[in-house]
């Protein structure tokens, strides 16, 4: 008779037991939050442009922990639920906080890989059509070439390719740098 009130009354996770439980982590998360917050305080540059990034990121990291650790809707509380959805909020608002307050580190840096996903498609565009062509030429010469000088003249072609690539991402980084409107002074610093 015990066993089937058990199984008809579920134990239902509570907010007090998750955070008994989980102090550890959100006391870390906490940490890592505060040193978000508080970093744009520091005087010296190179560590004000590092550490800021560092921390919202092993916040997040623990966050995502915290989250893979919360039981599924119906074995929880509705306080639980609402401690989520606020520590979602407290999340997106440090990373908000982080967005606008550290443009010199992210600016660049979202710059810079948007330069190294166009440097790869072009790579890539640049390969493919270089198969092409080899290929065709290939096929219609009366050369019989080897395997390996198939793929000297291959590993070649795509060095090239990934060469000229990088000298137009140089150039185009350089002409960025002169514009003020575009080039934080971090960015400047780089090329001059």
């Amino acid at each position: 008779m015990a066993e089937e009130n058990s199984k008809a009354a579920p134990t239902r996770y509570t907010l007090s037991a998750f955070i008994d439980e989980h102090s550890k982590l959100i006391t870390a998360i906490g940490l890592f939050v505060a040193l978000t917050a508080f970093s744009a305080h520091i005087d010296d540059f190179g560590v004000k442009s590092i550490l800021p990034g560092i921390t919202l990121l092993g916040a997040l990291v623990l966050t995502l922990e915290l989250f893979l650790k919360v039981p599924p809707v119906p074995e929880r509380q509705w306080r639980l639920m609402v401690f989520e959805l606020v520590l979602v909020g407290i999340l997106f608002t440090v990373g908000r906080y982080w967005f606008g307050t550290f443009k010199i580190i992210w600016v660049p840096a979202f710059v810079l890989l948007t330069l190294i996903l166009w440097l790869l498609v072009y790579c890539a565009l640049l390969v493919f059509i270089f198969k092409k062509l080899f290929l065709a030429f290939v096929q219609r010469s009366k050369w019989k070439l080897t395997q390996k000088t198939l793929q000297v003249i291959w590993v070649s072609g795509m060095c090239l390719c990934v060469v000229l690539a990088g000298l137009g991402v140089r150039w185009t980084m350089r002409q960025l740098a002169q514009h003020q409107w575009t080039a934080p002074a971090s960015v400047k610093a780089l090329f001059h």
